[in-house]
């Protein structure tokens, strides 16, 4: 009997925020890792790095967007930290397409146990916050029509 495929990061109760929404789209981001994981597992990380870059780099933009205009919705004191580690990912994602760009293809591990690592920390600690934030101080507004619209991959 097959254990099923190796995981790179595994979602569990311990790592939901507790917002629906956003536990929705951080597993809609491990999908995409393991997605990229599985690939190079089986020899074809470099032929899928590109399109796979291009959706996390999409969903990550598109989920931190809906997180910022939630966070603003519930005027979380935390905002602003949630930001400026939002926007350091965004660089360092752009770093690593510019060295795909620049035709350095062997990058794929690096790249998946970065963002494996950064995500995992960054759920577990800051967002951690924003999910007891918002369920001591009531529930979290419907996400925005514009989140729903954008979300390429929204995990059903």
């Amino acid at each position: 009997m097959s254990a099923g495929p190796v995981k790179i990061i595994e979602w569990t109760p311990e790592i939901a925020v507790h917002v629906p929404e956003i536990d929705r789209e951080h597993r809609g981001m491990f999908d995409l890792l393991n997605r990229l994981h599985q690939a190079m597992l089986a020899g074809k990380g470099k032929n899928i790095l590109k399109p796979l870059l291009g959706e996390v780099t999409q969903y990550t933009l598109v989920h931190f967007a809906h997180e910022e205009e939630l966070m603003a919705a519930v005027s979380y004191p935390g905002l602003r930290e949630q930001v400026e580690q939002h926007q350091a990912l965004r660089r360092r994602t752009r770093v690593f397409a510019e060295r795909y760009q620049r035709g350095e293809v062997t990058m794929t591990i690096e790249l998946t146990l970065f963002l494996a690592e950064w995500l995992k920390d960054h759920i577990m600690t800051v967002d951690r916050r924003l999910g007891e934030f918002i369920n001591a101080n009531g529930s979290a507004p419907a996400p925005p029509v514009s989140a729903k619209k954008r979300h390429p991959h929204r995990p059903r």
